[in-house]
C-alpha cells in the first residue's frame, strides 16, 4: 500500500522483493491503484496477495493504466469484483493466477468497464452468488490470450 502511494504519477513499477517468496500478503482492505504503474511479483506461484475472504484485493481509481503481473490474487470477497475492480482505466493482468475469489453480485473475480487485457492467466475456482461474471464481467473492451478458466460459477 506505501509503495503505491509513494509511486510516481506514472510509469513506477513496483517489484516485490525476494524475501516475501512462498508467502501471502494479506489485505484488509482494497489498495486503491489512482496512477499508471505495473505491480510486478516474482511468479505466480511464488507470491500472492490475499483478502482473507473479507476484502476485494485492487481498485482502479480514474483512468490510469495499470499492470498486475506475476502474482496469485486470492481470497478476495466483495460485493462485486473481489480482485480487481477497474471501472474505467486500463488493466493488464499477465502471468497471473486469480483464484478463490468470491463476489455477491457480479464479477466474482475481476469487474472492468475500461480496457482489460489477460495474457497467461489461470483463472480457477472464483464465483458470484448472484449474478453473473464468476471469473469476469466487462462492460468495455477485453482480450484475453493463452489463459486458463475453469471451475468458476
Amino acid at each position: 500500500r506505501q509503495a503505491v502511494a509513494d509511486a510516481a504519477p506514472a510509469g513506477d513499477v513496483i517489484t516485490f522483493g525476494p524475501a516475501l517468496n512462498g508467502q501471502t500478503v494479506q489485505l484488509s482492505t482494497r489498495v486503491v491503484l489512482d496512477k499508471s504503474l505495473t505491480i510486478s511479483g516474482p511468479g505466480a506461484g511464488l507470491l500472492a496477495v490475499g483478502g482473507q475472504q473479507r476484502s476485494g484485493l485492487f481498485a482502479v481509481a480514474g483512468a490510469p493504466r495499470v499492470s498486475i503481473t506475476g502474482l496469485t490474487l486470492t481470497g478476495g470477497a466483495a460485493q462485486s469484483a473481489a480482485a480487481v475492480d477497474n471501472p474505467s482505466g486500463t488493466l493488464l493482468l499477465s502471468n497471473c493466477t486469480v483464484a478463490s475469489n468470491t463476489a455477491i453480485s457480479s464479477a466474482g473475480a475481476v469487474a472492468s468497464g475500461g480496457y482489460l487485457g489477460i495474457d497467461g492467466c489461470t483463472f480457477v475456482g472464483n464465483a458470484v452468488t448472484f449474478g453473473s461474471g464468476g471469473a469476469v464481467a466487462t462492460t468495455g473492451r477485453a482480450v484475453i490470450r493463452s489463459s486458463v478458466f475453469f471451475n468458476t460459477f
